[in-house]
């Protein structure tokens, strides 16, 4: 036990990783090509055999070679908001190592903006927060690079990594703003708008729909409206990983789209946007995002929807402007909508439910099953 964390390792005498095993099987898979094994390290190889069906066995048994064994360890552990890492030595001996907080109680937190949404890290998984100039940053391998004690560790902007529209990083006082994660032996430094100092606060568990979207390991609540996400490191590395080699972002697991209901989750907030598109594909619903009232309309006059749910204060056109320009339009005058408001004052729901709202839900009471029982009453 070291740091508030305990610390696991596992360890056998046998023959250690097979890495040319695993890189056949790899490329038999289709996870990399051959020509992209040749840019992986041997950490990078090694972290193949988490993968959800990866198995260099030749046969299957009741109890091995499905695949599945370490994929649910590595779920596991990052539950836990933990990482876990493999050392071996071929023909010696192979140890994993794993890594979870004592108390799941309170975190410390590094705070930042990426294009104006305030997000968290957990602090262990940060070597160091800086500040570089554009001109200081190397470019190594057509791959732009950040000296960091001397050792030169990839960059990629967060906003690119949890594949936002928008993926540019905009300079403070002309210098880029830098967390230096580390995992292991692993280095990334993330771009980002702004560093907003530490906090120490409780990560709120935010059920299955974000535990399968991989990005984010909690939530952190800052004030009674105002909710931030925060990041899983591991799966931050992972996209790294991907976008690196060109292969897309995995950004959500649609569910099974049995219910076929098409909603519309209109919100300037980009954490709830996430937030209520994880729930509901969750639950099977084909989910489109606008950013407020405006995008929304634009999306309305080539696409059909069952349901919008609306934030009220949005910048352009506010939701209860949407809500009037949708009872308007007799082709969607009897949409069902569900206003969403950090505003939890009498005089605000009675206008919206005058306006022609089918529902209207403070923020401070929201949760994810106020949410599905709120659509299962309108729809």
């Amino acid at each position: 036990m070291a740091a508030r964390r305990l610390n696991l390792t596992i360890s056998d005498d046998g023959k250690g990783i097979q890495l040319e095993r695993i890189r056949e099987k790899a490329v038999e898979a289709g996870l990399v090509t051959t020509s992209e094994l040749d840019t992986l390290s041997e950490d990078d190889i090694r972290a193949l055999i988490f993968h959800p069906g990866f198995s260099t066995a030749s046969s299957v048994t009741e109890i091995s070679g499905r695949g599945v064994g370490l994929s649910v360890v590595k779920d596991a552990v990052e539950r836990l908001q933990g990482e876990v890492k493999i050392e071996s030595q071929s023909g010696v001996d192979c140890q994993f190592k794993i890594s979870v907080p004592l108390s799941l109680s309170t975190h410390r937190l590094i705070l930042m903006e990426s294009q104006g949404q305030i997000l968290a890290i957990p602090t262990h998984a940060v070597q160091r927060v800086q500040r570089a100039k554009s001109q200081d940053l190397l470019n190594i391998e057509g791959r732009p690079t950040l000296k960091v004690n001397g050792v030169n560790v990839p960059i990629m902007a967060l906003s690119q990594l949890l594949g936002m529209k928008d993926t540019s990083v905009k300079p403070n006082e002309d210098a880029l703003a830098f967390a230096v994660l580390k995992m292991g032996e692993k280095r990334l430094a993330v771009a980002v708008d702004r560093l907003l100092g530490e906090r120490e606060g409780l990560i709120k568990d935010l059920g299955s729909p974000l535990s399968r979207s991989g990005r984010f390991a909690g939530a952190l609540l800052l004030d009674r409206a105002s909710i931030v996400l925060v990041l899983n490191p591991p799966a931050l590395f992972e996209a790294y990983h991907q976008l690196r080699h060109g292969q897309p972002l995995q950004i959500t697991q649609r569910a099974a789209e049995k219910q076929k209901l098409r909603i519309l989750v209109v919100d300037d907030s980009f954490t709830t946007r996430i937030l209520e598109k994880s729930i509901l594909e969750a639950k099977g619903y084909i989910v489109s995002v606008a950013t407020d009232g405006l995008e929304a309309l634009t999306f309305l006059k080539s696409h059909e929807v069952d349901l919008i749910i609306s934030d009220v204060e949005m910048p352009r056109m506010d939701g209860l402007t949407l809500l009037q320009n949708v009872r308007a339009n007799p082709k969607l005058a009897k949409l069902p909508v569900i206003m969403v408001s950090s505003k939890d004052q009498r005089e605000d729901q009675e206008r919206g439910l005058q306006l022609g709202a089918d529902a209207y839900l403070p923020k401070q009471e929201f949760n994810q099953k106020i949410l599905l029982d709120t659509i299962r009453q309108v729809i």
